[in-house]
C-alpha cells in the first residue's frame, strides 16, 4: 500500500515538473515562457541561431467565408553539445509553444 502511494506521487511530481518545462525556456540566469512576446525572448535569449517564417490563412466562422491571416515563425537555439536545442514558436508575436529537440552541435 505505502509503494503504491508512493509510486503515485512520484509520478505526479514527475508528471507536473514536465508540464512546467515545457512551458519555458532558460536563457542564462533568465526564464521565457509561454506568452511572452518575440521582443522579449529575443532579448533574454538573444539571436536565435535559425528561423523560419510563414503564414496561414484561415477560416474563422465555418458557416461564413471570413478568414484571417495567422503568422507563425519558428525560431531555433543551439546551446551547444551539453544542452539540448529548443524550438519556439510564435503566432502573430506571442510565444505559443517550447519544444525540446536533440542535444545542440558545437558552435
Amino acid at each position: 500500500m505505502i509503494r503504491t502511494i508512493l509510486i503515485i506521487t512520484v509520478t505526479i511530481a514527475l508528471s507536473f515538473n514536465y508540464c512546467l518545462a515545457s512551458d519555458f525556456l532558460r536563457c542564462g540566469s533568465k526564464l521565457v515562457g509561454v506568452g511572452d512576446s518575440k521582443a522579449k525572448v529575443f532579448i533574454i535569449c538573444k539571436k536565435p541561431d535559425f528561423t523560419e517564417k510563414f503564414s496561414k490563412t484561415i477560416k474563422t466562422n465555418s458557416n461564413k467565408s471570413t478568414t484571417v491571416t495567422v503568422e507563425r515563425e519558428i525560431w531555433t537555439y543551439n546551446f551547444g553539445p551539453s544542452r539540448f536545442m529548443q524550438e519556439v514558436t510564435f503566432e502573430n508575436g506571442k510565444l505559443i509553444k517550447i519544444k525540446e529537440l536533440g542535444y545542440g552541435t558545437v558552435k
